[in-house]
């Protein structure tokens, strides 16, 4: 299990996991069990960034931020909103990011197996390519908190 954990009492302040290599997600899936400690403003996300040179400016994720689990596309560092829905810690234990024959998904499950639509949207409305990505997992506090939240990732596609 990885813990992520902003550091306490500075603002803001996050923690960022990226694979040091590329990742091809065209016709395939990334997905780990998550868990958020919530505590103040803290954020989690599981992101796939577009290959070099596009990087953070285009990128799809989930993010968790007050009780709230979002489905986010970035274009040109323009974060676009899929979709919300209230956080249910059963529900939403796994989440999945998929690229199936075009279609980027967006997906949660209670055990990872049986698989929730959150969001979708047409590989090509990207703005960047699926092949190569780069897998992040992160927490960041906005505000000053003695003791902030933390997330934890476990058994990534597994």
């Amino acid at each position: 299990m990885l813990r992520v954990a902003p550091e306490p009492g500075v603002a803001p302040s996050g923690v960022f996991v990226a694979s040091t290599s590329l990742r091809r997600f065209t016709g395939s899936s990334f997905s780990a069990k998550v868990g958020v400690v919530a505590s103040g403003d803290v954020n989690a996300k599981l992101r796939l960034l577009a290959a070099p040179p596009l990087d953070q400016t285009h990128a799809i994720g989930f993010a968790f931020e007050r009780g709230v689990l979002y489905a986010l596309h970035t274009l040109a560092g323009d974060a676009r909103l899929l979709a919300a829905a209230p956080y249910d810690p059963s529900a939403h234990a796994f989440w999945r990011l998929r690229e199936a024959s075009g279609t980027v998904l967006w997906e949660t499950s209670p055990d990872g197996i049986a698989w929730a639509p959150l969001a979708a949207l047409p590989a090509s409305a990207l703005g960047f390519s699926t092949d190569l990505v780069t897998p992040i997992l992160d927490a960041v506090e906005y505000g000053p908190v003695a003791a902030p939240g933390a997330a934890t990732f476990e058994r990534l596609n597994r």
